[in-house]
């Protein structure tokens, strides 16, 4: 809070903040109960759902419907299906996750207005490049999987930047040095990037298919990867990653459901509903981002949540942050394997 406090962000705002880190936190408690023998549920009524709903703005009774079915549209009729023990916690995870990721891009909002006070009267600026800090547990997933692609990135970006360029200004100016060696990350990188067979595009390819399972993934990943110095076929599906840092092996299970990250819009009319301003501008955000450009109802029964996979959209951010660190490259935290 202190720390709030000095970047200018008012009490206001802060209550705001903390009051959606605590609904993130409440919707994680929600519980489900299977009904029938189809894997319907339906949701165990618990200080989770009353006191989300509370933070959020919403009834209790429309929580619980975006949480537990979803709305299918047939021509000028809508019907509601029962979801799934997995699709409710896909939709509850959605939520929450819509959430959290929309509050950090509006408090970082927030603290840049505040930061730019003065700054166009001193005209100074520095850039400060922040390494994530490479991810290897005993299961790797598809967070750590984007984590440790960012940092390929950015190790690339700091190599050219710290060596390869300055040398070449050095021997424009003619000057005499001890020529610096560096590891070259080039290889792991075309297997990410490369198009349309590097990972994250096979990854996204696959994403696509309804009937796909981790084993196709991995096949598919087998098939393409293998001649890439940088992969390695693992058994039962997994797969290996020789990283800068060191070999990270990943597990495909659920690697496309989270790459999905499905988002009905059910639960984006449910945010829009509620009567707290942050979650209603979170979904708004979220619409005027689509490429729908009708009107507000037709966008929401309309939005493709699936249209932009987030590996995809992780892959758009990474270039960006790291050219945010060119002008100055302060402090360098180096690569760790966790």
């Amino acid at each position: 809070m202190e720390a709030l406090d000095i970047v200018k962000i008012s009490k206001e705002d802060q209550e705001k903040a903390f009051a959606m880190l605590a609904a993130v936190l409440w919707l994680g408690n929600i519980a489900f109960t299977v009904i029938d023998n189809e894997d319907h549920v339906e949701i165990n009524m618990s200080e989770g759902v009353t006191n989300a709903a509370k933070l959020l703005g919403c009834e209790v009774c429309d929580l619980i419907l975006a949480l537990s079915t979803k709305k299918i549209q047939t021509g000028n009729d809508s019907i509601v299906q029962n979801l799934t023990l997995q699709q409710a916690i896909d939709a509850r995870d959605g939520i929450a996750k819509l959430i959290y990721s929309s509050l950090f891009d509006w408090l970082t909002e927030q603290i840049n207005k505040s930061l730019e006070v003065g700054k166009s009267q001193s005209g100074k600026s520095i850039s400060i490049l922040d390494i994530y800090g490479f991810e290897s547990f005993d299961k790797n997933s598809f967070e750590q999987l984007c984590v440790n692609y960012a940092n390929e990135r950015l190790q690339q970006h700091f190599n050219r930047h710290l060596f390869k360029l300055e040398q070449e200004e050095y021997i424009q100016d003619g000057i005499d040095w001890t020529n610096l060696s560096f590891a070259d990350n080039t290889d792991c990188l075309s297997l990410f990037e490369k198009k349309p067979l590097g990972l994250l595009s096979l990854l996204d390819e696959e994403s696509k298919v309804p009937t796909a399972t981790a084993l196709t993934l991995a096949n598919k990943l087998k098939l393409h990867l293998n001649s890439n110095p940088c992969f390695k076929e693992e058994s039962e599906g997994a797969f290996t990653v020789r990283h800068c840092a060191g070999q990270v092996s990943y597990d495909t299970t659920r690697l496309l459901e989270k790459n999905r990250d499905p988002l009905c819009s059910d639960s984006i009319q449910l945010l829009l509903s509620c009567s707290c301003q942050l979650p209603k501008l979170f979904a708004s955000c979220m619409l005027n981002k689509s490429q729908n450009p009708v009107g507000n109802q037709s966008r929401i029964d309309n939005v493709n949540p699936q249209s932009q996979s987030v590996g995809t959209k992780f892959k758009v951010l990474v270039p960006f942050r790291s050219a945010m660190g060119r002008s100055t490259l302060l402090g360098w935290s180096g690569s760790s394997t966790s």
